[in-house]
């Protein structure tokens, strides 16, 4: 039965897609995430042929949706977009955690858009070395907002207190897109944040961004705006990514052929301009270089948790 189920699989794995695949998003609509996955999704709709459909499923920090792909069937119809927080951090917060990260299949890295750390535009805080002094002045006073426990929000937040010796509040939202009016409004004082979470906020004037944590200035976010090592925080790089994967026992056939068609995609220039508008720099890449960056991050937020506060509470 082994043997007929394997053949089965290959002779479905020959003729995919011949039925429309699902791709979820394990966080709310209107991330970065979201809107990189819908546009993939109508271009992989459009070169192999079949619906590639998204479905949000929210939650728990991204690991109910992702569960859910991990329990479904190896037949590539159901497919997961997956993060730091569901593949790297998920192990050591959740010490129950209903899938074992490590049997998911990397498909392929998709896209990186820098952490910005942000604030209220009304916030007397006027730059980095301002936002440290007043952390350090009321230790607790100042509040973040995240996209729950474990998040990409939540780690760079807590790096962020680890490398300056601050402390600040941790107010928890079921998806990061919740927590932007909140921090436009006032009632959060600094989100440590993808910038494509706060960038219409940021344009229309009602958030300001103190400084980018990647390595140099960044045309997509200002040239204006410093890096974190130029604002006084050194050693500051944090950037939120996201890939494709799929449960355990994936043909390599169907991570070949997605693999394939999502590189032409993400090198179009019509599409890297598309995803440059939304806040997201493409990263196409191999399964192997997608399986090679999971497991030096896993190592890293290992060590990371046992230094921070990082938590599931």
């Amino acid at each position: 039965m082994a043997a007929t189920g394997a053949a089965a699989l290959a002779q479905s794995a020959a003729r995919y897609p011949s039925q429309p695949v699902t791709i979820v998003v394990p966080f709310a609509a209107g991330s970065a995430a979201d809107g990189m996955t819908r546009l993939c999704a109508q271009e992989l709709t459009r070169k192999l042929g079949q619906s590639f459909v998204v479905e949000n499923i929210g939650g728990a920090s991204g690991t109910i949706g992702t569960d859910k792909v991990a329990r479904s069937a190896p037949d590539g119809y159901n497919l997961v977009i997956a993060s730091g927080a569901t593949v790297t951090v998920a192990p050591y917060l959740f010490p129950n955690l209903p899938y074992d990260p490590k049997r998911l299949v990397p498909v392929s890295t998709m896209g990186d858009s820098p952490i910005v750390v942000a604030v209220p535009a009304k916030s007397p805080i006027r730059s980095l070395a301002e936002l440290v002094a007043a952390a350090r002045a009321a230790p607790g006073k100042l509040s973040f907002g995240s996209g729950g426990s474990g998040s990409a929000a939540h780690i760079a937040a807590e790096v962020f207190q680890w490398k300056t010796g601050t402390r600040f509040t941790h107010v928890p939202y079921r998806g990061v897109a919740a927590s932007v009016p909140d921090l436009a409004a006032g009632r959060l004082d600094a989100l440590f944040v993808s910038y494509p979470a706060v960038r219409p906020m940021t344009q229309a004037g009602s958030i300001r961004v103190l400084a980018v944590a990647s390595e140099k200035r960044s045309d997509m976010v200002g040239m204006q705006v410093p890096t974190a090592a130029e604002a006084g925080v050194k050693d500051y790089v944090q950037s939120a990514w996201n890939g494709l994967m799929g449960p355990a026992g994936l043909p390599d056939e169907i991570v070949s052929k997605l693999n394939a068609a999502l590189n032409e995609i993400l090198r179009d220039p019509a599409i890297v301009k598309r995803l440059a508008g939304m806040g997201m720099t493409p990263i196409p890449g191999t399964p192997a270089e997608f399986a090679k960056r999971i497991d030096d991050e896993t190592g890293e937020m290992q060590a990371l948790t046992k230094i921070t506060n990082i938590s599931a509470n």
